[in-house]
C-alpha cells in the first residue's frame, strides 16, 4: 500500500507539474491581453500594437486598431464560412498554388535571362526604318506643337521685352530671353525644343484642349487668371490632328516597340533551346 500510495502521489505531482509547466510556457509565449478572438484564433495586443505607428494620436490609433481587428477577423471568418460551404475539391488549392509557383519561378527566370542578354540600345537608323514601314500607326489624335511658354505677372515691366524676344529665332535673342525670364518670370520653358502634345500645354494653362485652341490667335496663346498671372505661349511650329506625326515625336514609342520585340525573340528562343536541350538529354520524350 505504501508503494502504491507513494506512486500515486508521485504521478499526481508529476501531472500537476506538467500542467503548471504548460501554463508557464503558454504564459511566456502569450503573456499578454487577447484583444479579439475568432474560433480558436486569437489576436494579441502586441500584434495589434505593431501595426500602429509610434506617436499616432489616440483617436487615429483607435480607428487603425478597429480597422485592423475587422480585417483580421474577416480573414478567418471567410475561411471558416468557405470551409463549411465548399466541397473538399473546391477547398483543395494545392494544384492552383503549384501552378502559381511554377508561373512565378518561370517569370523570375525569364527576367534574369532577359536582363543578362537584352540589348536596349536602338539606333537612329533602326528607328527611321521602323517609322518608314509603319507611318500609318502614328496618325495624331491631337495637335502637337513646338512652343515657348512663360508665366509671369500681367503687369510685369519685363512683359513687353519678353513678348518681343519669345517670338525671335535669333540665338542671341533667345539667350537674352532665358536670362530675363530667370529673374522676371515665375516659369519659362521651351520644352527642350521638342514636339509637345497640345493637351500637355493645356495643363500648363490649367484648362482643357478645346478652351486652349479658342484662346489661340495666330501663333500666340495667352490667358490672365484672376490673380493677375499671365500664361503666355508662342507657337513655334504646329501640326494638326489627323496628320502623320514626325519621327522625332514617335521615337520614344518606336524604341519601346523595338526593345519589346527583342525581348519576345529572346523568350521564344529560350523556350525553344530548353526544349531542344531536354530532348537531347532524354528528359523530354513524346510518345
Amino acid at each position: 500500500m505504501g508503494i502504491h500510495r507513494t506512486l500515486h502521489i508521485f504521478l499526481a505531482a508529476a501531472a500537476l507539474f506538467c500542467v503548471s509547466s504548460c501554463r508557464f510556457i503558454s504564459s511566456v509565449i502569450h503573456d499578454e491581453d487577447v484583444v479579439a478572438k475568432v474560433g480558436k484564433h486569437k489576436l494579441y495586443r502586441s500584434e495589434l500594437e505593431s501595426v500602429i505607428p509610434v506617436g499616432t494620436p489616440s483617436e487615429d490609433s483607435l480607428n487603425l486598431a478597429n480597422q485592423y481587428i475587422k480585417a483580421w477577423a474577416a480573414e478567418f471568418i471567410f475561411d471558416d464560412a468557405a470551409a463549411a460551404s465548399l466541397s473538399k475539391k473546391d477547398i483543395d488549392v494545392a494544384e492552383q498554388i503549384e501552378q502559381y509557383r511554377r508561373a512565378l519561378v518561370k517569370y523570375r527566370y525569364e527576367e534574369l535571362y532577359i536582363n543578362e542578354r537584352l540589348d536596349t540600345a536602338v539606333s537612329a537608323i533602326e528607328v527611321q526604318a521602323y517609322y518608314d514601314d509603319n507611318k500609318e500607326r502614328y496618325t495624331l489624335d491631337f495637335p502637337i506643337v513646338k512652343v515657348r511658354f512663360v508665366r509671369l505677372g500681367a503687369e510685369s515691366p519685363a512683359l513687353a521685352q519678353i513678348k518681343k524676344l519669345i517670338a525671335s529665332d535669333d540665338e542671341e535673342d533667345l539667350s537674352e530671353l532665358e536670362n530675363l525670364a530667370s529673374t522676371a518670370a515665375e516659369k519659362y520653358t521651351d520644352f527642350g525644343g521638342k514636339w509637345l502634345d497640345i493637351t500637355a500645354l493645356a495643363d500648363e494653362f490649367g484648362t482643357d484642349y478645346g478652351t486652349l485652341l479658342a484662346l489661340m490667335s495666330r501663333s500666340v496663346i495667352q490667358y490672365t487668371d484672376e490673380a493677375g498671372v499671365l500664361n503666355y505661349a508662342y507657337i513655334v511650329d504646329y501640326l494638326r490632328s489627323g496628320t502623320i506625326a514626325p519621327v522625332e515625336y514617335c521615337e520614344p514609342r518606336i524604341k519601346e516597340v523595338i526593345v519589346n520585340a527583342r525581348k519576345q525573340e529572346l523568350l521564344t528562343s529560350l523556350e525553344r533551346d530548353l526544349l531542344d536541350q531536354a530532348r537531347r538529354q532524354g528528359n523530354f520524350v513524346i510518345y
